[in-house]
């Protein structure tokens, strides 16, 4: 089960819920120093023999509530390695069409068209429902490394997936898979932090279906309709 999140902290002035600005230094990242901890942290979970696959990214860190846009970069700049796409282009684009204000995307359409502006539409799969047979394609094109992965969920505290009605609602980017008789896990970039995370498949799955609401706390004026997030995901393709 995912954990049930503790109530949040009370906001920053002017900030929004999960989304405070991530200040990390990266003079100490290495992508081969991020790829160790992450299998650091899979051996914990499945022990020493299991099968991984990962398509190597370097972290983007957001300002503001930006998750979505920043995973997005990420993806235009690996599929479409001659765009380089900047977040502040995805930002002015995205408030142009009258998607977001200050970054927020509570939409997987919203999300999905954004993306197909910059990338050809045959690479970009708008999924808004999660069915096995779903999953399965899914998580084969991760482990063949055809495809990266743009997931809501909703973010805890430690940046892991838990239950909160879509009140903490993030965007995660898939980047790969591991799995062994034990259980499956997937590799994850997200905007607060610059070293990958490692989670439980089912527990990013039950976060993402509770994504129903967004926050009544929220303390500015966020585009949060449609709210369009549980049981989606965006699937982009690389080859």
């Amino acid at each position: 089960m995912v954990p049930i999140a503790p109530p949040p902290p009370p906001l920053l002035s002017g900030s929004a819920e999960g989304e405070r600005v991530t200040k990390e230094s990266s003079n100490n990242w290495s992508y081969e120093k991020d790829l160790r901890r992450a299998n650091d942290r899979i051996w914990s979970f499945l022990g020493p023999s299991y099968d991984l696959s990962v398509i190597k990214t370097n972290f983007r860190l957001q300002n503001g509530p930006q998750c979505g846009l920043v995973v997005l970069e990420l993806c235009c700049n690996l599929v479409g390695k001659n765009l380089n796409v900047t977040v502040e282009e995805l930002l002015s684009e995205s408030q142009r069409l009258g998607f977001t204000r200050y970054g927020e995307l509570f939409s997987c359409y919203s999300a999905y068209s954004l993306a197909t502006n910059y990338l050809n539409r045959d690479r970009v799969e708008l999924v808004t429902e999660l069915t096995p047979n779903k999953q399965e394609q899914m998580l084969n094109g991760l482990f063949d490394k055809r495809c990266v992965i743009l997931f809501p969920y909703d973010k805890g505290p430690d940046h892991g997936p838990v239950i909160r009605k879509g009140h903490s609602a993030h965007w995660c980017l898939l980047i790969g898979a591991a799995k062994s008789q034990r259980d499956l896990l997937v590799l994850v970039r997200q905007g607060k932090s610059k070293w990958m995370g490692v989670y439980k498949w089912n527990d990013m799955l039950e976060s993402n279906r509770n994504l129903v609401e967004s926050s009544p706390t929220l303390t500015r004026d966020f585009i949060t309709k449609p709210f369009c997030l549980a049981n989606t995901a965006i699937v982009i393709y690389t080859v």
